[in-house]
């Protein structure tokens, strides 16, 4: 703004008005949204699960309150439907631990399958030996110890002599009755009380 005659006032100004959309263009040209990581979006996935489960147990809960005797004659209803279902359709309860739990494209199982549908091994029980020790030292320097290595022996022996059969394989002495002479031999300090804990223990 400058003056050129007493009275007169010339003005020079410049107004750059700057475009709103220019200037908002601008703002998102600096801002860079970062894309969410793996984690954050799997959180947030949980919380939207959460979410729904907790809607449909509000659900639930809400007509257990309002209809406690119509939700335990429908429970009723459908554990006798699941009896007759699973009785109709040769239902039976699998206690197989490796079946259960196992995955089944794991390689104990594809090695078990393999063993005992390809390999053509005989049915008859193959040998093994479980070896008791105490890190070099002698088991028997101490009567306390020889008790010990005695216990720990039938311990072992009980514990195989009892594993229960399944679907799948037959239990102890099902296999030894299966062998060609007809029972299973054990050798080892627990042959000496003809296997018996209570014998060892008279």
């Amino acid at each position: 703004m400058s003056s050129t005659k007493e009275g007169e006032i010339e003005a020079d100004v410049d107004f750059n008005v700057a475009d709103p959309k220019q200037e908002h263009q601008h703002d998102d040209d600096d801002v860079h949204l970062e894309e969410p990581t793996c984690l954050d979006r799997w959180a947030h996935g949980v919380h939207r699960i959460g979410a729904w489960v907790g809607r449909q147990l509000e659900v639930v809960v809400r007509n257990v309150i309002k209809r406690p005797k119509l939700v335990v004659f429908v429970t009723i209803v459908y554990a006798i439907f699941l009896a007759v279902v699973g009785v109709s359709t040769n239902f039976h309860f699998e206690t197989d631990g490796d079946l259960m739990w196992t995955p089944q494209n794991a390689y104990t199982v594809r090695n078990g399958d393999w063993i005992e549908d390809e390999s053509g091994f005989p049915v008859d029980g193959r040998p093994f030996q479980i070896l008791v020790h105490q890190k070099g030292n002698n088991l028997l320097s101490t009567t306390e110890n020889a008790i010990d290595v005695m216990n720990v022996a039938f311990d072992a022996y009980e514990c195989i002599a009892g594993t229960p059969g399944s679907s799948t394989r037959d239990d102890y002495n099902k296999l030894c009755e299966n062998r060609s002479e007809g029972s299973c031999t054990v050798t080892g300090p627990t042959r000496f009380f003809d296997n018996s804990r209570t014998q060892y223990e008279g």
